[in-house]
């Protein structure tokens, strides 16, 4: 193969000379391609992995009006680059030409897969957050990018715009959602780097916004003896008969609150020797995805009874408070025109008092978690079919001993000593 001087008169004559291929002098692997009447390209010739066969790659098809020291800069660039990192010329190409992928697109097939990152279909309530996340915080401000030309300095600005706007320091608000929004597109972009569609993660290595614990500490609690007596005696003052159910329920039981409110009458179970509510995994709230049967004290079983003679059938148990918004309003509204003191009491607290008063009752850690449902590592091979009514004596037990220092509490006995 002839060789020929990088000069500019010198490339003037190859290219309106015959066709041939001539090797660069001081360029290594740099080739120009003369084609005849006056075409010419700028080529380079590599392997792309040891002993594979050689490639062409093109790097201007009009070597006549091409700068030859702008073709040398970029002929060095790619074969570093190759030699270095293994990134092959025509490989890169056929990416950067390929349709661009937009983050709408690929968001909206990130909230429908299944498979290596999630096992199972995202439940409608966390959907729902998603896509309300999404549509106020990330679609303003990255919705039209496509996923290549968002770089860390644009998530960074992102991220700084959704955490000013959502900063209020008179109502509390930290900005919580800025670290949200992060979380949300670290995780687009590592499920889009399995499907190969990006080589990257821009969110990578970015700081959290704002921390996800309060600096000062947990922002609710579970309610005071007194507390819980107003609640129990005074509620049904202000709440309908069914948020009333639905409330003690909660109280006796430590269920989450959409676990109950979203019972059919098909669920209670009260005609067995031990009578329970069953909670089915898809039920909301259901974290665990386990069906679950929840055995049920005697207080607790009246109420039962009180929900299956209110309602009809097609009806929910609860008719009147089948939504988890219904009561938790209410009780939002009532402990606000009680005065109580900060940090506010959330129905889920209510899980945090069962779970404190049956600790200082003396019942079994282990013991709690499962009347709690906190399943975790609890499963065992054994049991992971038939576990719906796995612990159900012990459950009740503890239940009913947590229903005994209840009505202690709210009727104001003193202490009878109960323990496990």
């Amino acid at each position: 193969m002839p060789s020929l001087d990088p000069r500019g008169r010198a490339i003037a004559r190859a290219i309106n000379g015959p066709r041939a291929t001539y090797a660069i002098e001081r360029h290594d692997r740099l080739y120009l391609d003369v084609r005849g009447g006056g075409r010419a390209a700028w080529r380079i010739r590599y392997r792309p992995k040891p002993n594979a066969n050689q490639r062409w790659f093109t790097l201007s098809e009009d070597a006549r009006n091409a700068d030859f020291n702008k073709i040398a800069q970029k002929a060095s660039e790619l074969l570093t680059a190759l030699q270095l990192h293994g990134v092959d010329p025509q490989l890169e190409q056929k990416k950067a030409s390929a349709p661009q992928r937009g983050l709408t697109d690929c968001y909206k097939l990130w909230l429908d897969h299944t498979g290596k990152r999630r096992g199972r279909p995202l439940s409608p309530r966390t959907r729902a957050a998603y896509e309300s996340l999404f549509e106020m915080y990330i679609e303003p401000h990255l919705g039209k990018c496509s996923l290549s030309e968002i770089d860390r300095p644009t998530v960074e600005q992102a991220l700084a715009k959704v955490k000013a706007a959502s900063t209020n320091a008179e109502k509390g608000y930290r900005g919580l959602q800025a670290t949200k929004v992060l979380k949300v597109l670290s995780s687009v972009y590592e499920w889009c780097m399995d499907q190969e569609w990006i080589a990257r993660n821009p969110c990578r290595g970015i700081d959290k916004p704002v921390p996800i614990a309060h600096p000062n500490g947990k922002q609710s609690r579970p309610p005071s003896n007194s507390e819980l007596r107003q609640l129990w005696n005074e509620g049904p003052n202000v709440m309908s008969p069914a948020q009333t159910r639905v409330m003690r329920l909660a109280i006796l039981i430590g269920r989450r609150i959409s676990e109950i409110t979203g019972a059919d009458r098909e669920d209670a179970k009260l005609d067995g020797v031990m009578p329970c509510l069953f909670i089915p995994a898809q039920r909301e709230g259901n974290k665990p995805k386990v069906d679950d049967a929840v055995p049920l004290p005697p207080l607790a079983l009246s109420i039962m009874k009180e929900a299956l003679a209110a309602s009809k059938p097609g009806e929910p148990l609860f008719v009147g408070a089948a939504t988890r918004w219904t009561t938790s309003k209410v009780l939002t509204t009532t402990r606000r025109a009680w005065n109580w003191p900060d940090p506010p009491v959330r129905f889920h607290d209510f899980r945090r008092l069962i779970n404190d008063q049956m600790a200082a009752l003396g019942v079994p850690t282990e013991l709690r978690s499962r009347t709690l449902h906190h399943t975790g590592d609890l499963q065992q091979l054994a049991n992971t079919v038939y576990s719906a009514y796995d612990f159900l004596p012990e459950r009740l037990r503890a239940l009913q001993l947590w229903e005994d220092r209840l009505l202690e509490i709210v009727t104001n006995r003193p202490p009878a000593g109960l323990r496990w």
